[in-house]
Parts: C-alpha cells; structure tokens; sequence
C-alpha cells in the first residue's frame, strides 16, 4: 500500500456535508433529480435556505429553485428528465416530450408566468 499524503481532519455534519454537496454537484454523471434530492436533503436535514445551498454548491439561486420544483412533477415525469439527461449538454438536451410533460404539470401561478416560462421553453427546444 502506497502512502499518499492526505489531510484527515474532524468535522460537525453539517460541514461534511456542505463539503460533499460542492464535490457531488460539481459530477457530470449527476442528474438533476438526484441533485434536486441532494438540496433537499440538506433543506430538510440542516435547515439550510436557497441562499446556503447556492454558497455551499457553487451555484445561483435559480439554478437550485428550478431542481427543487423537479422534485413536485410526478414520478413518471421525473423518470422521464432521468433517462433525458444522459448527455452533459443537458438540459438542451431533454427530449420534447419531457419538456412538454414538465410544462402540462407544472405548478403555475398565473397566466402572465405561463407565457414567460413558455417563451423560456420554446428558446431550449429550438437550439
């Protein structure tokens, strides 16, 4: 066995797992259902806000709202974004169908929300 130098240090749970959440997030492989499972986990375990997800995961707000909206689609539809995100260009890279499907089971507010989220969708799937 080979000695590599390592740095061993204690740390509370909640550091450990801001840490893990940075190295997981920043995977390829990672789908963003499993990544929305991740903000939740820390949302339900720390008590963690938006705020504390996107400085610990190195991403914006936004980013970390829009998976956590992934997790309230129904299940057929959250297999349906899994199996659409095998490529890393994603979510360009979503299938139609799935779009279509998060889109008719999305939480909307109003009509004026529907009409800016549906020219949000029409500029993914046209690229």
């Amino acid at each position: 066995m080979a000695n590599d130098p390592a740095i061993v240090t204690d740390l509370k749970d909640e550091d450990a797992s801001a840490i893990t959440l940075a190295e997981n997030i920043a995977r390829k492989s990672l789908d963003p259902i499993d990544e929305a499972c991740a903000y939740q986990s820390r949302i339900e375990s720390f008590g963690w806000s938006i705020d504390d997800l996107s400085k610990y995961a190195g991403t914006s707000t936004i980013h970390i709202q829009f998976r956590l909206k992934l997790l309230k689609l129904i299940p057929e539809i959250q297999k349906l974004i899994r199996e659409g995100t095998s490529r890393s260009d994603m979510p360009k890279s979503w299938p139609v169908r799935v779009w279509i499907l998060i889109f008719s089971y999305w939480p909307f507010q109003n009509c004026e929300t529907i009409q800016s989220h549906n020219g949000w969708f029409r500029s993914i799937v046209s690229n």
